[in-house]
């Protein structure tokens, strides 16, 4: 078995790729954990995905500029460590 099988990330909708990141398994503590983040004011909207296990996967960032037009995405970086 996969000790990864049904782990989740949790973290605050604003806090980009590091902040307020929590890996927990199921769904009750998901619940728990985003309701902590909530609690301690990082973010009013929190977002949880499914652990992708690996670490095959690229992380990129994009920028997005407020304009008088609208939101406008920039061309994706990718994030190396």
């Amino acid at each position: 078995m996969d000790p990864t099988d049904g782990c989740v990330v949790v973290k605050p909708a604003r806090g980009g790729s590091s902040i307020g990141v929590h890996v927990v398994r199921g769904v009750e503590r998901a619940a728990r954990c985003a309701a902590e983040l909530f609690d301690s004011g990082l973010d009013t909207r929190m977002v949880m995905e499914r652990y992708a296990a690996g670490g095959g996967g690229k992380e990129l960032t994009i920028f997005v500029l407020g304009t008088l037009d609208g939101p406008v995405p920039l061309s994706p970086t990718e994030v190396e460590i």
